[in-house]
């Protein structure tokens, strides 16, 4: 499983730059750049009950086809930046490392 590195500090689960889910869906289908994708397990802080314990390694559930990492619907990378600081809503959000 990934490490997911975020700096998506408005989302209900982000903890000390980690994301506190053990599973994340990352969407993104016809997406040629990061900027395409985005982090569809993000809810506002104001929508949680706060976040758990910062996960090191979270399954991710990914939609962007034409990503590198992109094995059967799953992400193969090693570790991937979530980036979307001050985001409001998922589509403020990005899987920054995305490769077409």
């Amino acid at each position: 499983m990934p490490r997911i590195f975020c700096n998506v500090s408005n989302c209900g689960h982000y903890k000390d730059n980690y994301c506190c889910l053990s599973s994340v869906h990352v969407t993104g289908n016809s997406a040629d750049r990061p900027q395409e994708t985005s982090c569809e397990s993000f809810v506002s802080e104001k929508e949680s009950s706060g976040a758990s314990h910062p996960q090191m390694y979270s399954k991710i559930d990914c939609e962007a086809a034409s990503c590198v990492f992109n094995d059967h619907r799953h992400c193969s990378a090693n570790s991937i930046d979530v980036a979307g600081d001050k985001a409001e809503n998922c589509r403020e959000t990005e899987c920054q490392s995305f490769h077409c």
